[in-house]
Order: structure tokens, then C-alpha cells, then sequence
């Protein structure tokens, strides 16, 4: 005869219950110490800045620059020295958590079971008697016997059931300097002749009319050009005459034409030229100049 094992049934609640608040738990930590950590450089940081800005030394606090007004070279340099907090050259740098990513998985199992059995049990028992007697009526006699068998059997099944826990846990964290801190410029004081640049409209190159065009037919656009003007002054501010200016073009296919040396104003023409294959109908080019008279320059960006 087979009888049902009953088992509990898997229950992963109580893992699950245990679980969550060890994942919650361990966030918790690493959220509490990324706060101490940014404290802490953010402490070292200000013990940092305040040791460079007790710490003077001394510098070039101001460069002054004379250039000269034939060449536009250096003449001389005039130095002026003065002690300044270091803070002023070296930064600290501060560093700051730029992110913190946290990524947990948990798997929970859980295992019950018992075992099964079988039994067989047999009993068997037999018993045989008799007995004779003889006399004067004669020979008689008397038998008797008997028999019994017993079998039984008990089995039982296998039972079982499954649950598991497990977890794991992901972490990125990224440290890196602040962008918003940097070194500052030194100040120079730059003295000489001056250069000022200034643009003309732009306009309109026009061709032959093609034989056997209509009369009045108009002349076709072939190309654009335009006009700069260029003016250089000595250190006192009036002009400087009779120099050549150095011209660059940021455009190869544009081409340009400079007047010569600056006149008795101080000025010389620039005339750029946008035709042949760097001209289509229609578009307009973005060109960059730069003036130079030795180590004076004047940037200037036109539309042709």
C-alpha cells in the first residue's frame, strides 16, 4: 500500500525579505561613503588653495612691450616685478565624482524534500500433530494439523521542492577634475603702432555680353569682389606711412591685391578677387584675412 509524503512547500519569501535590505543596505553604504570621499577632496582642496594663496613669490606681474613704429618689431621690454600669492600661477586641482552607476541582480531558491521508503514483511507458520492408540476393540488413531502465511508492504514516493538565492552587484564610479577651474593669464601691456582693418560692399564682376546676345542684353556676372582698407598709425596715433602690411587669406581660391605701401594716410587698399572656378552664382564664401606689420596683426572675416 503506497502513502503520500507531504513536504512544505518552497517558499522563498523569507530570502527575499532578507534580500532586499542587504541590496538596499550596501547601496546605502557606497551612497554615504561617495559623499565622505567628495568631502574629503573637497577639504583637501581648500587646505590646498589656502597654502598656495599664504605662499608669495616673486613674478613678472606686468610685461610691457614697445614695439616699433618703422618695422613693428620689439624695441625693448619693460619689466615690472612684484610679489604675488602663488595661487596666481598653480591651481589646485579639484576633482569631483562625475558619475556613480550601481547595477544588482538577485536570484532566490529555496530546496525541500524527504525521502521515500519500501517495506516487505512475510510471516509464515505451520503446525502438524497426531497420535496412535490400540486396545481391545482394535487400533485407531488421530492426525490434525495447520497452515498460516502473512505478507505485507509499504512503500512511500519521493517528494520534493526547489527555491535558490543568489545576488550580485555592479559598480562604476568615474573621478575627474573640475572643468570649470583655470590657470589665469598673465597680463601683458603691449605698446607700438597700431593697425585697424574695415570692409567695402561686396560687388559684382561682370563679363563681355556673348556675340550675337539681344541688344540691351545685360552683362554676365563672372565673379564678386571687395574692398578692404587697411590703417597703421605710430605709437602717438598719427599715420604711419610708407610701410608694406603682410595680408593672409584663410581661402586659396579667393585672390587678393594689396595697393602698395600705406599712403600719406596711413591707409593701403586690399582688394579681394572670388571668380573663375571659386565662383558660383548664387553662393556666397566666408573668407578669413589677417593683416600683420611685424608683430602687430588685425583679423577681420568678410562675406564674398
Amino acid at each position: 500500500m503506497g502513502d503520500l509524503i507531504q513536504v512544505d512547500q518552497a517558499d522563498v519569501t523569507d530570502e527575499m525579505n532578507k534580500g532586499g535590505p542587504s541590496f538596499g543596505a550596501f547601496m546605502k553604504a557606497v551612497g554615504m561613503s561617495v559623499a565622505e570621499t567628495q568631502a574629503k577632496l573637497d577639504d583637501t582642496f581648500v587646505a590646498t588653495a589656502k597654502v598656495l594663496s599664504s605662499t608669495e613669490i616673486e613674478v613678472i606681474a606686468v610685461f610691457e612691450q614697445q614695439l616699433k613704429d618703422d618695422d613693428g618689431t620689439m624695441d625693448k621690454g619693460d619689466i615690472q616685478m612684484q610679489k604675488l600669492p602663488l595661487i596666481n600661477y598653480l591651481m589646485p586641482t579639484a576633482l569631483q565624482y562625475k558619475t556613480v552607476h550601481l547595477q544588482a541582480d538577485m536570484d532566490v531558491k529555496e530546496f525541500n524534500s524527504k525521502s521515500g521508503f519500501n517495506i516487505d514483511n512475510k510471516t509464515q507458520n505451520a503446525s502438524v500433530g497426531g497420535g496412535l492408540s490400540f486396545g481391545a476393540g482394535g487400533f485407531g488413531g488421530a492426525f490434525g494439523g495447520g497452515y498460516s502465511s502473512q505478507s505485507s508492504n509499504q512503500s512511500g514516493a519521493f517528494v520534493g521542492s526547489q527555491g535558490s538565492a543568489a545576488g550580485s552587484l555592479h559598480m562604476d564610479a568615474t573621478i575627474e577634475p573640475r572643468p570649470d577651474i583655470r590657470l589665469p593669464q598673465p597680463f601683458i601691456l603691449q605698446k607700438g603702432p597700431s593697425l585697424s582693418l574695415s570692409e567695402g560692399s561686396a560687388t559684382d564682376i561682370t563679363g563681355p555680353v556673348p556675340t550675337g546676345a539681344p541688344a540691351g542684353s545685360p552683362a554676365p556676372v563672372i565673379g564678386r569682389q571687395m574692398v578692404l582698407t587697411a590703417t597703421l598709425n605710430n605709437t602717438d596715433g598719427s599715420a604711419n606711412t610708407g610701410k608694406t602690411l603682410v595680408v593672409r587669406l584663410d581661402q586659396p581660391a579667393i585672390n587678393f591685391k594689396v595697393s602698395g605701401a600705406t599712403g600719406s594716410d596711413g591707409t593701403a587698399t586690399i582688394t579681394l578677387t572670388r571668380q573663375g572656378a571659386a565662383y558660383q552664382a548664387g553662393t556666397s564664401v566666408q573668407v578669413h584675412v589677417r593683416v600683420s606689420f611685424g608683430l602687430v596683426t588685425q583679423d577681420l572675416v568678410v562675406t564674398l
